[in-house]
């Protein structure tokens, strides 16, 4: 009988001591946790900054390409697979343009 009741003596503290360490290791844990969100939160607030410095800028994108009307003289247009481009003439045909560029 003596055995048996040392047995669960023992047994009993074993249980005790897991028990604590359980809960050592949940407040470890919460401990952990509040560390990543706190750091989380910082980082949220750096990212908000930086969304509203974006939104505040504006780009506008530049006009390359004169809005062409009328095609000039000498150009031609033709057209693939749906996409227009034109032929544009580096020297024209008569010598007196030519004259009138330079």
């Amino acid at each position: 009988i003596l055995v048996i009741f040392l047995l669960l003596t023992v047994a009993c503290a074993v249980w005790a001591q897991d028990e604590t360490n359980k809960g050592e290791d949940a407040s470890k844990r919460i401990e952990k946790l509040q560390k990543q969100v706190t750091e989380l939160e910082k980082r949220i607030e750096t990212l908000e900054k930086k969304i509203k410095w974006l939104s505040k800028r504006s780009v506008e994108i530049p006009e390359t390409f004169p809005k062409l009307h009328k095609i000039p003289k000498g150009w031609r247009e033709h057209e693939f697979n749906g996409v227009k481009y034109y032929i544009i003439p580096v020297k024209s045909d008569t010598p007196e343009a030519d004259r009138q560029k330079k």
